[in-house]
């Protein structure tokens, strides 16, 4: 397949692009609970950290989950109340320590996840396929769910630079709402159809998109233990069949300047 009638390029940051996912976010729960002296298991921590993601976002306990990855609301209900990446954050080591029944200090702990995610690495194929993208005249964007401080960081740290880059934070709108991508395509003067979303959740990124008229690309990110969780475990298997399919499925950013050129 070629990916035909693109003129934007859109990618997620942290799991596409940046080198931010659960291996980091272990050892920051690891190094917070370290430096504020907390004797606990630190996996036991970031899963139950984890676990109040959802109850702390934005759509509370009606957003994506399991069960039902794309609700209705989180794709076109009414946009809740903005708030940023940071006080989410804040809000899952409030839920946790209170949880645990641990004296911990949440916002020092999400001040901790700031500054370690702005250092974000890229993944070894993104600055290549970007370079080779930017070849082929395409205009190329950032759009993430993030707090404008530690992405512009990140960006600049890795010396990218886009025609465009939206955050959930300069949109005040979080992925997977359509609203978030109609409003990128406003502003960049594109239609949907004419936009590529690149990214590794298939909830934020591939539903969300496909919902808003994109066309989409599923970053499977270490594709061997991706297809091994599929495997093993059954309700993620589960959750995927309830999820739109992607555009186009790849391992490696490499493959879109070839699909681009078919």
């Amino acid at each position: 397949m070629k990916i035909q009638n693109v003129k934007l390029i859109l990618f997620d940051a942290y799991g596409t692009l940046f080198e931010f996912e659960g291996d980091q976010f272990r050892a920051a729960i690891a190094q917070i609970l370290d430096d504020q002296k907390i004797n606990f298991n630190h996996e036991e921590f970031y899963t139950t950290w984890v676990d109040k993601y959802s109850e702390s976002g934005v759509w509370g306990l009606k957003g994506p989950k399991q069960e039902d990855p794309c609700p209705d609301i989180a794709l076109n209900g009414p946009l809740p109340e903005w708030h940023s990446q940071w006080e989410i954050w804040r809000r899952q080591f409030e839920k946790a320590f209170l949880y645990h029944e641990i004296t911990g200090d949440p916002l020092e702990a999400a001040n901790t996840v700031r500054e370690l995610i702005a250092q974000a690495v890229l993944y070894t194929d993104a600055k290549e396929s970007l370079s080779l993208l930017s070849k082929l005249k395409i205009n190329l964007g950032v759009l993430s769910n993030a707090d404008d401080d530690f992405l512009h960081m990140s960006l600049n740290k890795a010396g990218l630079s886009f025609d465009i880059v939206e955050s959930s934070e300069s949109l005040r709108i979080y992925k997977p709402h359509r609203d978030i991508f109609h409003n990128v395509c406003k502003i960049s003067g594109y239609n949907p159809d004419e936009v590529l979303y690149v990214g590794d959740s298939p909830i934020a990124d591939i539903g969300g998109a496909h919902n808003a008229g994109l066309q989409t690309l599923w970053i499977r990110r270490d594709p061997i233990k991706k297809d091994e969780k599929i495997n093993s475990d059954h309700k993620f298997a589960l959750m995927l069949e309830k999820l739109p399919k992607p555009d186009f499925v790849t391992d490696s950013l490499m493959s879109i300047p070839k699909l681009m050129n078919g």
